[in-house]
Order: structure tokens, then C-alpha cells, then sequence
């Protein structure tokens, strides 16, 4: 059988990927999936060989999963030699394998920092323009939906709030009783946001909904407690409070602690949460959020922000690739005394980027790191005939 598109992608992602398949069937697209199009007994190889030779486009579920995945890597580069056309839809900011990247370049891609229903729909509409079809989700006549995929969700707050799902606002919830949502099977973004001070909120990023009903207990009153809390706190005890709260890997609670800290101008909590956007710790992981907070609190002088964000330019995380700006960046931060920073500024004195080749800088510089130990720097000078 011919298939209009072949599905690429981990196994890790299965969630994902039944739900951007059920869309596109909906639409009358019809879909190669490894998972129901092999059967036991059957040429693993073969069978995907010949649905990719066969199918009109392949769709690239392109996560963190699949960057890894040699066995994407090898059904892209089939489909590639076949002559087909590639959709690639990238799912979150994550540094790509260079084998895809230099694979894929050619191809126009989809980007999303997350994943959620109105992205699949996107994605299902241009693809069906690409095969010329209707865009539009059409009735399926010989299979009706299945009351299965229908799922209830049970809210239930210990504070009145209006619930939001996919970043839509569906419903006005009482504290104690319960309120029902019906939704298909599916993860989903819900937030929960407070009636009396919208501040106050609880997020769920990717709440999976797989049963026919679900309930939800949501704690409000706890995310009030610790916001009331926090404002009797000084910016000292915040800092202390932050730092344990993630020691325990409490990374949500700490986020709630140092961005309302962050955005008042402290320079370390904007440290801080430029590295939990770095890392993607109680937040999706984000470059573009890290540079932002680490050119704040860099600015204020943070020698660590200074250095990482140096960084973010000498790497192009984030920021566009500057080896200007990050010797200016590296500069400051070594000049306060920071050993990584002085490392780079050796390196790239020695290599010329960013400024012009001067191995008599690059030996001050590495030695000034060596001095604190740095391991790095102490092969650099051996390399360079310091002893």
C-alpha cells in the first residue's frame, strides 16, 4: 500500500506521534507508522525501505529522542536518496546531531518550543496543502470516532480559578467542587490561575489524559502560602531558600522562589534563572530565555553570568555566533578573576577569533588560569612550550 506520508521518529515519543497521526487520518491523510505497519515475522528493514520509497513525503518528529536515534538518522538519509521531500518538525531548543543538521539544511522545517494541539493542527494543515487536500479536518465515514478517545477531566481546586488549556480559556473552576472538561485523548499545557490575584498559578506542562475520566486535584492554596511566604523573606533568605530547594531538586518550587526576584533586578537570581533555562530545570529548556537573564545579571557584573554568556556567543546558543561580543564578555568575567573565563580569552588568542593572533596574550591568559588550577590551561602552556 502507498502511504502519503512516513512518520520518522523514537519510540520515546509514541505519545506524540498518535497524536499527530490521529490528525492527519482525520484530514485524509494516510500514514506509515513503524509501530502498526510491521507485523511479527516481517523484514524489519524491508518493510521501512519500501514505505519510504513508496510514500509521498516523510515527516520528521525531530526531539530530543530522535536526535539521537541512529535508526532516524538512516530513514533520513533513505529518503533523501529516493529523491523525497522531508518535513522536518523540530520539538523544543536543543543543540542538533550534525549528521541531521547537515542532512536536513536543505529543507524548510517546523519549529515549536512546545508541543500541543494547535501546533499538530498546523503541522496537519500544511501538510495537506503540500499533498493538496483539504485542510480542513473532514468526517470519516467508514470508521466514526470512538467514544474511547473521549476523556473527562475532573478539576478539582482547593481555590476558585479559571482553567486554561493549550493556552485557551475554558472554564471558571470553585474551590471543593468539581468541574468537568471534555477533551480527546492527548497531552496538554493546562494552567490553573487564581481567581483572587492572578499571580498566583499552577502549570501543567505536559499533562498526559489517557483515561476515560481523570481527576485532578489542583493545590492552589499551597502556590499562596509559599508566594506569601517569599514576600516576608529578604533577598539574601530567598537566595538560601533557592539554593536548597534545588539541592533537593525541588526545581518547580525554586523556579516559583527566583523568578519574582530575578525580575526585580537581583543580579545572582538572574544568574540563577538564566541556568535553570539553560539546564531546563522546573521550566522548558530555553537558550534564547538563558541569554536573556545572563545579559542582565552580566551587566550588573556577575562574573559567572559575564562568563557563560561569553559562552552562549563564542557557541551561538541562544544568540547569534559572535566571537567579538564573547571575548568582550570572557574579558570582563577573566579580569574579576574567573579561571574559565581566562581559559577561553588564552584559546582565543591563540587561535586568532575574535581578535588578532597573539600567543604572548594567549600565555598570560592561560597562565593567569593555570594559576588557579585549571587543568585545561596547564596543557595549553605545555602545548605552547611553557613550562
Amino acid at each position: 500500500m502507498d502511504y502519503d506520508i512516513f512518520i520518522s521518529y523514537s519510540r520515546k515519543d509514541t505519545e506524540i506521534v498518535n497524536a499527530i497521526e490521529m490528525e492527519l487520518t482525520s484530514r485524509g491523510v494516510s500514514c506509515f507508522v513503524d509501530k502498526s505497519g510491521i507485523n511479527l515475522g516481517d523484514d524489519f528493514a524491508e518493510i521501512i525501505s519500501k514505505a519510504i520509497f513508496e510514500c509521498k513525503i516523510m515527516l520528521f518528529v525531530w526531539s530530543e529522542n530522535s536526535n539521537q536515534s541512529e535508526n532516524t538518522a538512516n530513514e533520513i538519509a533513505l529518503a533523501i536518496d529516493f529523491g523525497k521531500t522531508i518535513i522536518p518538525f523540530k520539538i523544543g531548543q536543543f543543540q542538533s546531531h550534525y549528521k541531521l543538521a547537515y542532512r536536513l539544511v536543505r529543507f524548510n522545517r517546523i519549529d515549536t518550543l512546545t508541543f500541543n494541539r494547535d501546533n499538530v493542527s498546523e503541522l496537519a494543515e500544511k501538510i495537506g496543502q503540500q499533498l493538496g487536500l483539504n485542510p480542513q479536518p473532514v468526517l470519516r465515514t467508514d470508521s466514526p470516532p470512538v467514544a474511547a478517545t473521549q476523556c473527562v477531566l475532573k478539576i478539582r481546586p482547593n481555590l476558585d480559578c479559571a482553567v486554561f488549556v493549550d493556552d485557551e480559556r475554558c472554564a471558571e473552576a470553585l474551590a471543593g467542587k468539581i468541574t468537568k472538561i471534555s477533551l480527546n485523548k492527548g497531552t496538554f499545557y493546562l494552567e490553573f490561575v487564581s481567581a483572587e490575584n492572578a499571580v498566583d498559578k499552577v502549570i501543567f506542562e505536559n499533562y498526559i489524559l489517557d483515561s476515560p475520566e481523570q481527576l485532578l486535584p489542583v493545590d492552589l492554596e499551597s502556590v499562596v502560602n509559599q508566594r506569601l511566604k517569599i514576600e516576608e523573606l529578604s533577598d539574601s533568605q530567598i537566595l538560601v531558600e533557592f539554593k536548597l530547594l534545588k539541592n533537593k531538586k525541588l526545581y518547580s518550587e525554586a523556579y516559583q522562589i527566583i523568578e519574582p526576584l530575578a525580575r526585580k533586578g537581583n543580579a545572582e537570581a538572574q544568574y540563577s534563572l538564566g541556568n535553570m533555562y539553560y539546564y531546563g530545570n522546573g521550566v522548558t529548556k530555553d537558550y534564547t530565555e538563558t541569554a536573556k537573564w545572563y545579559h542582565k545579571s552580566a551587566e550588573q557584573g556577575n562574573e559567572w553570568a559575564q562568563y557563560h554568556l561569553g559562552e552562549m556567543y563564542y557557541y551561538g546558543r541562544g544568540v547569534t555566533k559572535d566571537y567579538t561580543e564573547a571575548i568582550k564578555w570572557f574579558r570582563k568575567s577573566a579580569e574579576q578573576g574567573n579561571e574559565w573565563a581566562q581559559n577561553y580569552l588564552g584559546v582565543m588568542y591563540e587561535y586568532g577569533r575574535g581578535v588578532t593572533k597573539d600567543y604572548a596574550e594567549a600565555v598570560k591568559w592561560h597562565q593567569k588560569s593555570a594559576e588557579h588550577g585549571n587543568d585545561s590551561s596547564k596543557r595549553a602552556l605545555k602545548l605552547l612550550g611553557i613550562t
